[in-house]
């Protein structure tokens, strides 16, 4: 098998560019939980109606009431960049151990490779700019995942900011353990108004603190008729509380001791990915290649009534 060439790799990414960003845009876990807004190439506003009560006994007068205001809350996205250099020769150990082994895959070198930088890059979104991403700028002793945090504000450091300028009040439940957990989240959710509670929606955990609900859960009610075994769900776990609630462990919070209690379609990303202009660019080096490519980024939380924190972090 000889090694992939530049040319390869180039004709490659020419035919392939789309599909390599929409792997990107979809690979990370947060992909599955968020509202995913793409084409945005700048800002966007996520409007909210609100209506007051405006009915009342038949008079046959009109009277006019003003029942109905309009907000927004503003989604940017920011461009990050990706600028790296490799030997395509290098490959030809990795890509052959991965043909040699059992169950292994009969693809060509360069799509393989394209996979692997496609899915690094998918695993950095959702290590270091969903929830932990603050924008800012890259300061020369910064370390490779303290730059990718830098690119774009993340759904934690959007929370924090509310809480500090006292758009969003946390709900105090100190620590989280096995043994408290069933009652801090009812904490959360009872904060919540009864309106938003009957709409349904999820809490947003880490697997730690979704770890330690299921524990506590299965520690109180294991003798009882209502723990059946099968209330660990592939993906989350009902709400004892409310049936049209759910606990979902997210990968993209890290360890995180945040409860985030929203409501309906909430939480958004937004993304660029489908520009028709191809965001990556590719140059040959004789023995390496130089590829940069471009990523363009955004989280925003549509309604904070629809909300409910504690006051972890």
């Amino acid at each position: 098998m000889g090694s992939v060439s530049f040319a390869q790799l180039s004709a490659y990414l020419n035919a392939n560019w789309l599909g390599i960003m929409a792997q990107i845009i979809t690979g990370f876990t947060a992909a599955q939980d968020l509202t995913i807004l793409p084409g945005i190439t700048n800002e966007v506003n996520l409007p909210k109606v609100s209506t007051s009560d405006f009915l009342k006994p038949y008079t046959g007068v009109f009277e006019k009431t003003n029942a109905v205001g309009l907000s927004d809350r503003k989604l940017r996205v920011d461009v990050g960049q990706g600028d790296l250099v490799f030997e395509p020769e290098a490959y030809r150990r990795e890509f052959l151990g991965q043909q040699l082994k059992p169950g292994g895959r009969n693809i060509p070198e360069e799509q393989f490779i394209f996979d692997q930088l496609a899915e690094r890059a998918a695993h950095s979104i959702d290590e270091h700019i969903v929830y932990f991403g603050e924008k800012a700028a890259v300061a020369a002793n910064d370390t490779p995942a303290q730059k990718v945090k830098k690119i774009t504000d993340g759904l934690g450091t959007i929370i924090a900011r509310e809480i500090t300028a006292g758009k969003l009040v946390p709900v105090v439940t100190g620590a989280i353990t096995s043994s408290n957990a069933i009652s801090k989240f009812e904490q959360v959710f009872k904060s919540l108004p009864a309106a938003v509670r009957g709409r349904g929606g999820v809490f947003y955990v880490s697997e730690d603190v979704y770890w330690k609900y299921f524990e506590n859960y299965r520690s109180e009610y294991k003798n009882s008729p209502i723990f059946t075994g099968n209330e660990l769900r592939e993906k989350e776990i009902k709400f004892f509380y409310a049936a049209n609630w759910s606990i979902r462990p997210c990968l993209w919070m890290g360890n995180s001791q945040r409860i985030v209690a929203s409501a309906g379609k909430n939480l958004y990303l937004g993304t660029d990915g489908t520009n028709p202009l191809s965001p990556f660019k590719m140059k040959d080096e004789h023995y390496t290649v130089e590829l940069s490519t471009k990523l363009i980024l955004g989280t925003q939380i549509a309604d904070l009534e629809a909300l409910a924190v504690n006051d972890q972090v």
